[in-house]
């Protein structure tokens, strides 16, 4: 018989917002299936009378404990109790529900659930878990049911997560509303998601072979840089140097390329510091202030190098065009230039940080580059590395223009004073040094910003292949200036 005020179908029987009584309870009982929503209950007998229960479904119905009502219900196979104010999930708590194999409690604000709270259930096959208020994925019960195939966890982000989370666990399929979680999952089960979304499982720094080279160029850079430094130091100290400004311009460069080592060094530690979970926790990195730390000095670096180099080419050009009236050769303005350059550009790098935190909520990349970008259409990214790569072109040209008119006045100079044998050996030496650092400038800056707008463009890229560009093509004339600097210098203090 249909309970008064429900409706019924075949083997179902549906109350909606109803007081249930005992005498409406046992009608409800001759039926399979038995749906109660947001329904409150007259007496504790009702509870007792449940226990004859196969499918209950009590959705809506302001329950906080769960575990004292159904603990005695030994024929129940489905038990749906979502859409409650159920907290948590104690010891032992469906442990005579031997034949249950569907549980929902999706929907409810459980926090916590005991090692053995979901266990002895040896037909329980799904289980929703979705919507609740689980903050660590510290669920070791998954791997104490051996029959659970298929776990539903939508509406989760776990900062924890341990890479065994699911090792022992039978599951065949994991539903999930992001996609980090599926990253924990053996080979044979199967993670799906409504949004079918995709993602990569490697951690901030990709493999073991990015980072030691993220380690070994993190120290070489600084290494030679300050090795620079200190030998144009004692050069200038012993007034072996015939111009006293150009120690000045090369520590200049030297420390551009030493704050290259900044967000190497950031990107090193933080991964030591995630570890396996990184992936859990990358949107709170990338919106986090030291990514943004990362992506301003990748950004600055990338304007403040180019323009120093502009500034050491102009300056060995002016000194030799102009020996006398050159203001190149005098301490204090060269200082002025170089300091007006480091302000524009870190100006121009922090005005680009603060509009992309405006835009956007986190750094695009997992790595900090300003120049990548995962979204479908980057367009701010896109016109950042633009602006980069076109200033990185229009600094090779004025160099390269420079070094040329440089060459031409020294070999003016050579052939009228010191005749044909000289002028070869100094023509040699200095389109040596030329070469080198507009090969080293062009490799790193016209290369790797044609491989980042390119990735941004097409979207073909592979993920590691920015991360290579960053460690291998990025740092590069960066470590071999200093070496530029290095050589003629230590070979003259040798000689003497």
């Amino acid at each position: 018989m249909c309970p008064s005020g429900c409706s019924c179908l075949l083997f179902a029987a549906q109350c909606q917002n109803k007081t249930i009584t005992s005498i409406l309870l046992l009608q409800a009982l001759t039926f399979e299936i038995l749906l109660l929503t947001n329904c409150t209950f007259t007496t504790v007998d009702v509870q007792h009378i449940l226990w004859k229960s196969i499918k209950l479904g009590m959705t809506h119905s302001n329950l906080e404990i769960i575990c004292e009502s159904v603990n005695q219900m030994e024929l129940l196979s489905h038990l749906n109790v979502g859409f409650n104010f159920i907290r948590n999930i104690t010891n032992n708590c469906f442990q005579r529900s031997c034949k249950l194999k569907l549980l929902e409690l999706n929907n409810n604000l459980i926090s916590k659930i005991h090692d053995k709270g979901i266990w002895m259930l040896p037909s329980l096959i799904f289980l929703n878990l979705s919507s609740n208020h689980l903050k660590s994925f510290c669920l070791s019960f998954i791997n104490n049911s051996k029959t659970l195939r298929l776990l539903s966890l939508f509406n989760y982000s776990f900062d924890e997560m341990k890479s065994t989370a699911f090792q022992e666990a039978g599951l065949l399929v994991l539903e999930v509303h992001k996609l980090e979680i599926c990253c924990f999952l053996p080979s044979t089960a199967k993670c799906t998601n409504v949004f079918h979304e995709s993602i990569t499982c490697s951690g901030l720094l990709p493999n073991i072979g990015t980072k030691v080279v993220f380690n070994i160029v993190s120290a070489v850079l600084v290494l030679l840089n300050f090795a620079s430094i200190i030998l144009q130091k004692i050069f200038c100290n012993k007034g072996l140097s015939k111009l006293r400004t150009y120690p000045l311009i090369v520590g200049a460069v030297n420390i551009a390329d030493i704050s290259l080592s900044m967000p190497l060094h950031i990107l090193w530690i933080a991964d030591k510091v995630f570890g396996e979970i990184f992936i859990l926790r990358s949107t709170l990195w990338q919106s986090g202030p030291v990514c943004y730390v990362a992506y301003t000095v990748f950004l600055s670096f990338s304007i403040i190098s180019p323009t120093i180099h502009c500034i050491l080419a102009y300056s060995k050009f002016s000194v030799v065009r102009f020996p006398i009236q050159s203001n190149f050769k005098e301490t204090r303005f060269v200082r002025n230039v170089i300091l007006t350059g480091y302000c524009i550009s870190l100006s121009i790098a922090v005005g680009f940080t603060l509009i992309h935190t405006i835009l956007c909520a986190a750094v695009p990349h997992k790595i900090c580059l300003p120049f990548s970008d995962d979204m479908i259409s980057p367009i701010f990214t896109i016109t950042v590395t633009a602006f980069v790569l076109f200033g990185q072109i229009v600094a090779f040209c004025f160099m390269s223009y420079f070094f040329w008119k440089l060459v031409g006045e020294l070999n003016a100079s050579d052939k009228k004073f010191e005749g044909a044998a000289r002028k070869k050996k100094v023509s040699a030496s200095i389109n040596a040094q030329i070469l080198a650092t507009t090969s080293s400038f062009f490799l790193t800056w016209i290369a790797s910003g044609t491989i980042y707008m390119a990735g941004l463009l097409t979207k073909m890229f592979p993920a590691d292949l920015l991360v290579w560009t960053t460690i291998l093509i990025l740092p590069l004339n960066s470590l071999i200036s200093p070496v530029l600097f290095i050589v003629p210098t230590a070979i003259k203090l040798l000689s003497l």
